[in-house]
């Protein structure tokens, strides 16, 4: 998922670039936060074997998705909403 976004991110700034749609700045910072959130988690898990209470870094983990899902959401409804990647691009 981590490819993904970032490859999302930078095809935001550059479409920003080209377009001069500043929003799109914005927005890949969004996608970007969302990102280091899931590389968070990841790492998070790394050692999970070696955490003693493993419950406790679920929940802090199901926070962090949760996170990532207000994150994510607030992004696509926003690109959806203004119809910024086909207006600006098409």
């Amino acid at each position: 998922m981590e490819v993904v976004l970032d490859i999302y991110s930078r095809f935001l700034n550059e479409a920003a670039k080209i377009t001069g749609n500043k929003d799109l700045i914005k927005v890949a910072g969004g996608v970007d936060d969302s990102e280091k959130l899931f590389t968070k988690i990841g790492l998070m898990f790394e050692d999970a074997e070696n955490v003693p209470d493993l419950e406790d870094w679920i929940n802090k983990a199901s926070e962090l998705f949760l996170e990532i899902a207000e994150i994510e959401e607030s992004v696509f409804s926003y690109l959806q909403n203004k119809n910024i990647i086909i207006k600006d691009l098409a």
